[in-house]
């Protein structure tokens, strides 16, 4: 389900055994692979309108912890996206090299 976020959207970050205790927290703090709950409503497209986003502390922890391993290997795999459309663009001028003589 798509969730529409706005800057009436509260955000809040809960802890404690009962989640009393609540922290406001920006939209920033939503990162991708959060375990959220959500209150608001549905518009026509059936996307839901967030008025209220919770999330606990330790959920955050780990989409953090796991983003930050992500990283790396999205870099790693931009290089050698990289490194093979170089190899490509080699590949297609001595074709043409070929191709000429």
């Amino acid at each position: 389900m798509t969730v529409v976020l706005s800057d009436t959207t509260q955000v809040e970050e809960v802890e404690g055994g009962l989640h009393v205790r609540k922290k406001e927290m920006g939209l920033t703090a939503l990162v991708p692979g959060l375990a959220v709950e959500v209150q608001g409503s549905t518009n026509a497209q059936g996307q839901l309108l967030a008025d209220r986003v919770k999330f606990k502390a330790s959920d955050l922890k780990t989409a953090q912890d796991i983003q930050a391993g992500l990283s790396p290997v999205q870099a790693q795999v931009q290089v050698q996206q990289q490194q093979m459309q170089q190899q490509e663009a080699v590949k297609v001028l001595q074709n043409r090299g070929i191709a000429g003589n």
